[in-house]
């Protein structure tokens, strides 16, 4: 067994030989010639830390879906959004930060050219809603409290 303190990387040979193998030393130096570079942590702008709030699980309905961080699309840009159906399928979009309030559909299809407004109650930072166009995403399926604009019979989604 060898081991390199510097990465943390250990190698293990396993072997029926009445003396030491040096087989383990070589498959260390070509683990570190070959292994990728570990990227580094990506730090986040302390001016855009709102956004982790926004990351997670927002439910459509009783559909599931996920808003995601990206990085910023070029020097000077903030950071981007991705809202997707948890498991995959349509209705993708990425969004943008504007100037002075919210977010705008720039890439995908079905939420394109629509405005995403995270919703506040009064005397809170941690928004309890999603608005984008006329639907509106929360933290569980239909939460009550929320306004869910159309209503909806109590139970009727279970």
């Amino acid at each position: 067994m060898w081991c390199d303190p510097g990465t943390g990387d250990v190698v293990a040979v396993c072997a029926s030989a009445t003396h030491p193998l040096g087989a383990a030393h070589g498959l260390l130096d070509l683990l570190a010639a070959t292994e990728p570079p570990t990227p580094a942590r990506y730090a986040l702008d302390p001016a855009q830390a709102d956004v982790v709030d926004l990351c997670g699980v927002w439910y459509w309905g009783p559909n599931p879906y996920t808003l995601s961080a990206l990085p910023a699309a070029g020097p000077g840009r903030s950071v981007r959004l991705a809202l997707a159906p948890l498991g995959g399928g349509r209705r993708e979009t990425t969004f943008e930060r504007l100037p002075l309030r919210g977010w705008v559909g720039m890439a995908g299809d079905y939420w394109l050219g629509e405005q995403l407004l995270p919703l506040t109650r009064a005397g809170e930072e941690t928004p309890y809603a999603l608005d984008i166009g006329t639907f509106r995403f929360t933290r569980s399926p239909y939460e009550p409290g929320t306004g869910t604009p159309g209503a909806h019979p109590e139970d009727a989604w279970r």
